[in-house]
């Protein structure tokens, strides 16, 4: 998966995680992705959100603050954020169906489909994010920690897992 995939991926787990949670489900807790990288297994974020919620495409420095170009989640084909969460949306909340929330209970399947779900053909005018970091990198062992690492040092190659404490 190239780096645009991978936020891909995780924003559509990201979806999922808020669909199931806006569920009134008080005993959900959200899936984490575990990825494949050239240091082993890390926990990691590929995309970054302004405040914890809206996907980052671009960020500009200016000299006495910054800028952030926000997904437009109202405009379905104008970045690839907006164009997952419709996606992941439409198969999830449709026809409100709940049998389809009991994929929680196979997060093995849930990942093959999120990943199904996120790779979406888009022409060249729709926007990707770009960044050069990876952000709250953990290894699974924990003996490294990182609050950001660049992309060209961790290089992150697909998901392995999805990990919850449901």
């Amino acid at each position: 998966m190239n780096r645009v995939e991978l936020s891909m991926f995780e924003y559509a787990v990201f979806v999922f995680n808020e669909l199931v949670s806006s569920q009134q489900r008080n005993d959900f807790k959200p899936f984490t992705i575990i990825w494949k990288s050239n240091v082993g297994f890390v926990t990691a974020r590929t995309v970054y959100y302004k405040n914890d919620l809206y996907p980052v495409l671009n960020q500009t420095i200016k000299s006495d603050f910054i800028t952030y170009d926000l997904f437009k989640p109202e405009k379905e084909k104008y970045d690839v954020f907006s164009m997952v969460r419709h996606t992941v949306y439409d198969y999830f909340d449709a026809t409100y169906s709940p049998e389809r929330f009991s994929i929680i209970d196979r997060p093995d399947i849930l990942m093959e489909k999120l990943v199904e779900l996120s790779k979406i053909e888009y022409d060249s005018n729709v926007l990707t994010p770009s960044y050069s970091t990876v952000w709250n990198v953990e290894t699974i062992d924990a003996k490294l920690s990182f609050p950001f690492i660049d992309n060209n040092i961790l290089q992150i190659t697909q998901p392995v897992t999805l990990i919850s404490k449901n």
